[in-house]
């Protein structure tokens, strides 16, 4: 195999240990950790190997370059300028591979992306906006004799407007760092601008307030249904609660798709047990099963999906408590995530730029991320909070 091979079959396993671990909600095994530590070396090793092969074969062909020529900063900056195409200030990271990269980022790192919602993309014109039609009633039918006549009727619709908001991060590198370090560095910080930007946005899916700029999320969405755990809170003694919300839905109409808790609530869900003494057998079986595929299948409640999300907040107020949390429970085909194109292009939500010229001074290159996302729940009986839920 060769340098770029390698590298890239390295890379395949380290996402398939990065996707188990996350799809179970829990952190790496010292084992899983060991080998994505040396799946990463792997990734690194070739990478340098391949620019050296890259140098070598320059040398040879044309004999223009000096021994200074081929050492590895300068190597390894060209090698990481393939990755920009373009030049100036404000460049801007394009292709294909990129588009890929940041879609499956968002993916990885939402919760709200994972459990299934419809993702839909909109053109990159500044205000641009998706209007979805909804029948909230259906037209009247009438059991009549032969030869009757049919009273006509209509069905009401009504229209939810979804206008993407802007999600940003920036981050400066040093062009020592950029230009003299492996090339991986440039890719790091991009999926670290990414998963800055889809936790972001995970966040605001949930709990955005819906006051501009922020996004209407989930739990401020108007007449979704509620189960309270009461006044002041309370901790969880059995999934009744889950009961009552997947109830809640089935009665206005949806199918409950996906269950979503924070990762503390999953905690104490794992702590639940059907006896107060005895056997003891928990409550939750989360064992880890796996489709055909090889990839794992989350664990359930009442035969609806349970994804663990660790970007709920523990600080939501309900009575005098100030340490609740709520868990979410919707038919995930009612529930829209719309996104408008990153400027300029075709196919990528993140718009992923570069700016040597601002800290010029300083010898600094900035790295700006800028996803336009937000939220649609036309059929508000599809989504169920549960509210209160405390340690």
């Amino acid at each position: 195999m060769s340098p770029t091979e390698k590298r890239v079959a390295a890379l395949a396993k380290a996402r398939t240990l990065t996707e188990t671990a996350q799809a179970e909600g829990r952190a790496f095994t010292a084992e899983e950790s060991q080998l994505f530590e040396g799946l990463m070396a792997e990734v690194r090793t070739q990478g340098i190997i391949g620019v050296a092969n890259q140098a070598r074969a320059e040398v040879y062909a044309n004999g223009t370059r000096t021994r200074d020529d081929l050492r590895g900063g300068k190597w390894l900056a060209n090698e990481i300028r393939t990755l920009v195409p373009g030049s100036g200030s404000g460049t801007a990271i394009d292709g294909t591979s990129y588009a890929n990269f940041a879609l499956e980022t968002l993916a990885l790192e939402s919760t709200f992306l994972r459990s299934g919602v419809n993702q839909i993309t909109i053109g990159d014109g500044l205000g641009q906006s998706l209007t979805i039609p909804t029948i909230t009633a259906d037209a009247t039918s009438y059991n009549l004799a032969a030869g009757s006549a049919i009273t006509a009727s209509d069905p009401t619709i009504s229209a939810t407007v979804a206008t993407p908001q802007k999600f940003a991060a920036l981050t400066s590198i040093s062009n020592e760092v950029l230009f003299d370090a492996n090339p991986e560095v440039f890719q790091s910080v991009s999926t670290s601008l990414v998963k800055s930007l889809a936790t972001a946005f995970d966040l605001a899916a949930f709990t955005g307030s819906g006051t501009a700029p922020a996004i209407t999320g989930l739990q401020n969405v108007s007449s979704i249904g509620t189960v309270s755990m009461g006044t002041n809170g309370a901790s969880l003694s059995s999934l009744d609660q889950f009961a009552e919300a997947i109830g809640a839905v089935v009665a206005a109409g949806g199918r409950p798709s996906a269950i979503v808790v924070g990762a503390r609530t999953y905690l104490a869900m794992l702590k639940l047990k059907t006896l107060t003494s005895g056997a003891n057998m928990p409550l939750l079986l989360d064992g880890g099963a796996q489709d055909g595929a090889g990839a794992a299948i989350p664990p359930s409640i009442y035969g609806v999906p349970l994804y663990v999300s660790g970007n709920l907040p523990a600080n939501e107020t309900q009575g005098t408590a100030t340490t609740c949390q709520s868990a979410y429970v919707y038919d995930a085909s009612q529930v829209h995530a719309v996104f408008r194109r990153a400027r300029g292009n075709t196919t990528s939500l993140v718009s992923l730029e570069r700016d040597s010229s601002a800290l010029f001074g300083s010898d600094i290159t900035q790295l700006r991320g800028i996803l336009r996302a937000t939220i649609a729940v036309p059929y508000a009986g599809a989504v169920c909070r549960i509210k209160g839920i405390l340690a």
